[in-house]
């Protein structure tokens, strides 16, 4: 079997299951790479090289800072969901997690593949005085 051919099996409960990448044959939501991934914001300034960082990577660099910046800007919460809070709400937790004064400039909303669980892609830049 070569490795296109490997590529087109998935491995099932049961053992390997023949599934069609190309055409998705059980519909894109029924792949199992299926992505649900959309843009919550993105500013007018916003650039291609602005800095990008995931929100469950924040939590597992220092979960005991996350859990401080997060409790100070989203009022007690802790939590990893940022879907109820508003761009300025995210933009103050990003601050207080790195120390310093950022503009957040782009919200992405994006599916973890392996589990189906959110995350969110911050991408911003530090203020300047």
């Amino acid at each position: 079997m070569d490795t296109m051919d490997l590529m087109s099996y998935i491995i099932k409960k049961d053992g390997w299951t023949k599934y069609n990448l190309l055409t998705a044959e059980n519909g894109a939501k029924n792949s199992p790479f299926y992505n649900n991934s959309y843009t919550v914001y993105k500013s007018y300034d916003y650039l291609k090289d602005d800095t990008v960082v995931y929100s469950d990577r924040l939590h597992q660099w220092d979960s005991d800072k996350y859990k401080k910046a997060a409790s100070e800007a989203f009022d007690g919460y802790q939590g990893q969901y940022f879907d109820n809070f508003t761009v300025n709400q995210i933009q103050n937790f990003l601050s207080i997690y790195f120390n310093k004064q950022v503009i957040l400039t782009r919200i992405d909303k994006e599916e973890n593949v392996s589990n189906g669980y959110p995350y969110w892609v911050f991408y911003y830049r530090n203020k300047e005085n």
